[in-house]
């Protein structure tokens, strides 16, 4: 199942904390502040950032959908730092009904937005928002319906396009574009006849990370590294690793989640360039954990220990692991990291049980 649905519905799940579970004796290295939620109160994730500011998303209402039914509907947010008050940068009717923040460089943010248009919900559509004022972009690739856009790094965005194969259905597959030619990405999929479909989750410098997924295995995902062209894709996934897929990179390193035997549940994990390397980064006090950031040595992502969920810290062992839970105030019951930004702040998100839901949040160093 293709991961482009984590998170887009903002699906959080709170639980009442009763215990934290404490990995180390000291505080964190980090202040939590929480960065509220979005515009209107509704409950808001960060996923993302640039240099100065932080994006994600935030439920926007509720539409009927029929006898029964009701859809919820988000919108793309960004904020500016501690005591900032939220934006909402969906681009709007009559170009977008719903969009999501997932990345960021420079003065630039990345997601995708569903556009107004082919059926109920439309079609997701890659985009990109630009400079202070946040000015958005449509760059869904000519000829393709669909597309996404989960990370950037520098001048480079990583994504994935359906595009049409001869004889087949349309597929999925990882792509990389460039600012200097945002028209034309370049399709990652290591191989159609190998892979059924690839998405390009992370980036870092002229590296992309993400996940593949072998026809011969349907429907198990195995982590996957490239360097800008589909022959240079290397499976990270080990035998004896059930489905994995990586989230983000950093210079030589990798980290996402999967799950290794005996293990039934995710378990965060780190590689450095090959399958033989990846650590399980898994508390052996955590059920399940993914990490879902890299920055200078440093992992971050959260773990659960039933419910309930922590943002962790790691630096390269499952010893290392800090539970930021640690730094927030007794009212926030739960909390996960997503993306780390140029300044090594911490950006996800924490559920502040009196204060209405899932907020956005930053832990700075």
């Amino acid at each position: 199942m293709s991961p482009t649905t984590v998170n887009s519905s903002g699906a959080l799940t709170p639980a009442v904390h009763t215990a934290a579970v404490i990995l180390k004796a000291t505080p964190p290295p980090y202040t939590f502040y929480d960065l509220g939620a979005g515009p209107n109160g509704g409950f808001a994730v960060a996923q993302g950032a640039n240099g100065t500011t932080q994006g994600g998303n935030y439920y926007y209402e509720s539409l009927s959908c029929g006898k029964a039914c009701s859809t919820k509907v988000y919108h793309a947010a960004a904020w500016a730092g501690p005591g900032s008050a939220s934006r909402d940068i969906n681009p709007g009717l009559p170009y977008f009904v719903e969009s999501w923040v997932y990345g960021g460089s420079g003065s630039n943010l990345v997601g995708y937005g569903i556009t107004d248009q082919g059926g109920y919900f439309g079609y997701p559509h890659a985009l990109l928002w630009r400079g202070t004022s946040l000015a958005w972009k449509d760059i869904n690739p000519t000829g393709y319906q669909y597309s996404y856009a989960y990370g950037m790094s520098g001048t480079s965005i990583a994504g994935s396009a359906f595009i049409q194969v001869v004889g087949q259905y349309e597929q999925l597959h990882a792509m990389v574009w460039s600012l200097s030619n945002l028209a034309q990405p370049t399709d990652l999929h290591p191989s159609t006849t190998a892979y059924s479909e690839s998405e390009a989750l992370g980036v870092s410098g002229t590296n992309q990370v993400g996940y593949a997924q072998p026809v011969s295995s349907t429907p198990t995902q195995h982590a996957m590294l490239w360097s800008g062209t589909p022959a240079s894709a290397v499976d990270l996934t080990p035998a004896d690793v059930t489905s994995a897929l990586a989230w983000a990179a950093y210079g030589s390193t990798q980290v996402g989640c999967g799950v290794p035997a005996p293990a039934t549940q995710n378990h965060a994990l780190l590689w450095r360039g090959t399958a033989a390397s990846m650590v399980d980064l898994n508390p052996s006090t955590f059920t399940s954990s993914c990490a879902r950031a890299a920055y200078k040595g440093i992992q971050a992502g959260y773990g659960a220990v039933g419910a309930y969920t922590h943002a962790v810290v790691w630096t390269g062992s499952a010893q290392s692991a800090v539970d930021l839970q640690l730094s927030l105030p007794s009212n926030y019951t739960n909390s996960e990291v997503y993306a780390i930004d140029s300044k090594g702040d911490l950006i996800g998100a924490a559920y502040n049980s009196t204060g209405g839901g899932w907020h956005a949040a930053m832990w700075v160093p």
